[in-house]
């Protein structure tokens, strides 16, 4: 990712946006590189209920974003492998709205980082 221009990309460990950081979905290099690494990724199978756990709390944590004032915050769309994915597109992940609500909200987040 890094190689790709996403130089705030961590060496593990959930990715977490930050004000001024590139880790922003919405950003057309960050998601080139993601695109271009697709194939470099982890390809973690869940077992089912590791998978329905993982829905369950990517629900609620799109739930309580959207309680928060994020109400563009979409559901998770989950994936063959049991991750979910979370299209961020269009909504401004530095504003200090968002910050908020994703602070208040992390106690849902999974803990690999995977999903929302």
């Amino acid at each position: 990712m890094r190689s790709h221009g996403v130089t705030d990309y961590p060496d593990s460990g959930p990715v977490q946006t930050s004000p001024g950081s590139d880790l922003n979905p919405g950003n057309p290099t960050y998601r080139a590189a993601q695109q271009a690494c697709q194939s470099l990724r982890p390809t973690e199978k869940l077992t089912q209920a590791q998978a329905a756990q993982n829905n369950a709390d990517a629900l609620k944590q799109a739930e309580c974003m959207r309680s928060h004032g994020i109400t563009k915050y979409p559901d998770p769309q989950s994936g063959t492998d049991g991750n979910n994915t979370i299209n961020l597109t269009g909504i401004d992940l530095n504003s200090p709205q968002f910050l908020a609500a994703q602070k208040a909200c992390q106690r849902y987040a999974p803990p690999d980082g995977k999903g929302a």
